[in-house]
């Protein structure tokens, strides 16, 4: 956190770390961006689960890992 200069309260670190389940790469693109100010903690959090998200690539590889229903 201090490397991004967040100053955030624990209950947003929670909420975050509650939408990605601490993990790392999740929990480190949720700070450079947030950082970089191109997304605010509060929209990452409402949008993480789909496009508009900036996990959407990382989240699209896992999909088409995932066998199909036949």
């Amino acid at each position: 956190m201090n490397r991004h200069r967040l100053n955030w309260s624990n209950q947003e670190i929670c909420d975050l770390m509650e939408m990605v389940g601490a993990h790392a790469y999740l929990v480190r693109v949720a700070l450079y961006q947030v950082a970089q100010e191109r997304i605010s903690l509060e929209r990452l959090l409402k949008v993480a689960p789909n496009e508009e998200s900036p996990y959407y690539d990382h989240l699209r590889c896992h999909l088409v890992k995932l066998p199909k229903k036949a």
